[in-house]
């Protein structure tokens, strides 16, 4: 880059930083006022906390995308223009309706074949192939998706693990020349940052599935189309890791069907209905305070990510 193209960039990114506060101020709270909230209940008084922040996020985002494809004219923008503003979506829509586990990971791969069909544009294949190619990318991509999502339900957990999630895929991606797929990093970096000051612990605001489909979105097309699936993949071992151990505990369940953590104390303890999964494996010895079990996770997540450097 130019020394004009960084400071383009770099006023792109203060926009993107203002203008997601400046929702997270403003359009999140008329969201409550129309009755869009959630309830925190890992604490006492169970307080209402304005939900779906992912909105705020994701609009930013989007706008900062948008600037970033036209002055930059970077054609790997396209696909992300269309299957973010989709996932994120379908993250908001499943707040009212709680679509069922099958259904929604069906919606998540159709959503997931706009990259498929943009990944076979690139390569020249036969007519089977291309059809292989995208049935195993949009399956591929809704796994790794839905796994994301599932690794959530903390103060500051979804934004603190995607924080450092994109902060390590921005250095891998530029160490390796993919100077493009590292500014769109910056730039989802930049949401979840200012977003995580007002979700760590205690949460002013919860991000919702409109936030938490968002980053696995980004990270595989930005994997899929550099040629980097594997290194994505692997940053995402923790989420996939997640969903192994819930599946092998209880199988298939949506999150309507499963109790909550009980607290007592201060402290969150396994409720009758007990079950395991990477957040929970840190109440085995004892019951934990919800700060110290998002730790665990941000702990495991930086583990991988350092781990990434050393195996790629």
């Amino acid at each position: 880059m130019s020394e004009n193209n960084i400071i383009v960039f770099i006023i792109v990114v203060m926009l993107n930083a203002a203008l997601t506060r400046i929702l997270l101020q403003n359009f999140n709270y008329y969201l409550m006022d129309k009755g869009i909230y959630g309830i925190d209940i890992n604490k006492s008084d169970k307080p209402k906390i304005p939900e779906e922040g992912g909105l705020s996020i994701t609009i930013s985002f989007m706008f900062s995308m948008i600037l970033y494809w036209y002055y930059f004219n970077f054609q790997n923008v396209a696909p992300l223009l269309i299957t973010t503003p989709l996932i994120c979506m379908l993250g908001f829509i499943d707040h009212f309706r709680n679509i069922k586990p099958y259904p929604k990971f069906v919606y998540t791969a159709v959503i997931g074949s706009v990259y498929s069909i943009y990944y076979i544009r690139m390569i020249s294949n036969s007519i089977i192939t291309d059809l292989m190619l995208v049935l195993v990318i949009s399956i591929s991509y809704a796994i790794l998706v839905n796994a994301y999502n599932l690794l959530a339900g903390f103060n500051g957990l979804e934004s603190g693990v995607t924080i450092i999630s994109s902060f390590a895929l921005t250095i891998y991606f530029y160490i390796n020349g993919h100077h493009v797929e590292a500014g769109i990093c910056i730039l989802l970096l930049t949401g979840y940052s200012i977003f995580w000051y007002l979700n760590k612990y205690p949460a002013k605001i919860f991000i919702g599935d409109s936030g938490t489909l968002v980053p696995p979105s980004v990270f595989f097309g930005l994997g899929l189309l550099t040629g980097h699936v594997l290194p994505v993949v692997f940053v995402m071992l923790p989420h996939l890791l997640n969903i192994v151990i819930k599946y092998i505990s209880i199988g298939v369940k949506s999150r309507s069907e499963l109790k909550p953590l009980i607290l007592k104390d201060g402290l969150l303890h396994f409720p009758e209905q007990k079950y395991y999964s990477l957040i929970r494996l840190v109440l085995i010895n004892g019951p934990k305070h919800e700060k110290h079990i998002v730790y665990f996770v941000y702990a495991i997540e930086l583990i991988f990510c350092i781990s990434l450097f050393i195996i790629f």
